[in-house]
């Protein structure tokens, strides 16, 4: 779990459907991961990625290389919202 031990994904990245991710930021307290497409073996682009886990769910966003992370950092959170709305949430 990269909410109470960071120091595996921070330091070796990780992988959503086979394509891989370096991790740039890790917010315990609200449960999120930030980070970027790797170059090498992916089939995905290198633009940002992120991750929030909810109650029963977890959003995850990644965008191509001509998006800014903080974009896909408000469109997951409002996905995380709407959902927190819906009850998914604590």
């Amino acid at each position: 779990n990269c909410f109470t031990d960071d120091t595996t994904i921070l330091n070796q990245g990780f992988t959503i459907a086979g394509n891989r991710f370096v991790a740039t930021k890790i917010d315990k307290e609200d449960f999120t991961m930030i980070g970027k497409g790797r170059k090498e073996g992916n089939k995905w682009s290198t633009g940002p990625v992120t991750v929030m886990k909810i109650k029963g769910a977890i959003v995850f966003a990644v965008g191509n290389s001509e998006v800014q992370g903080g974009q896909v950092n408000l469109a997951v959170a409002h996905i995380a919202e709407f959902l927190r709305d819906a009850g998914f949430m604590p």
